[in-house]
């Protein structure tokens, strides 16, 4: 499975107290839970198979990729400080300004 993972070595590290953490019935909340219950550290291929599972379990009906749903919310816990993702080399993947959503 790892093999059709992008970035499969990249590894997602918590950097908010688990204590502080209140957990939601929703996929933001599952993505934290898994990085608590692996100890804060977890590979993409890991949260990948995971959070697949958990999605798969709670959301039966949903239709989106499981990766495309992880990727979207993960990028919005790194951007708020909740979550690190580490590359190969060790170096971290900056948050980037994003232009905010146009509203009417």
């Amino acid at each position: 499975m790892s093999k059709d993972i992008r970035a499969p070595k990249r590894v997602y590290r918590l950097l908010f107290d688990p204590e502080r953490i209140e957990y939601r019935d929703n996929v933001r909340g599952w993505i934290l839970d898994i990085l608590v219950r692996n100890g804060g550290r977890v590979s993409r291929a890991d949260m990948v198979r995971k959070f697949t599972a958990t999605l798969r379990r709670k959301r039966p009906n949903l239709t989106m990729r499981p990766t495309s749903l992880l990727s979207t919310h993960q990028r919005s816990l790194r951007d708020e400080g909740f979550i690190q993702i580490i590359e190969e080399d060790g170096s971290t993947i900056a948050t980037r300004r994003r232009p905010p959503l146009r509203g009417k």
